[in-house]
């Protein structure tokens, strides 16, 4: 069996951590003090 990634996942995976990176980290810390 080969539970590598396929490019296309690989891809995705990548934008997914972009997008978390840029939108959700900056916040994730006061969300968490305010439990939001």
């Amino acid at each position: 069996m080969n539970f590598d990634l396929t490019e296309e996942q690989q891809q995705l995976r990548a934008l997914v951590r972009e997008f978390a990176d840029r939108e959700v980290a900056p916040g994730a810390g006061e969300r968490d003090q305010h439990e939001t």
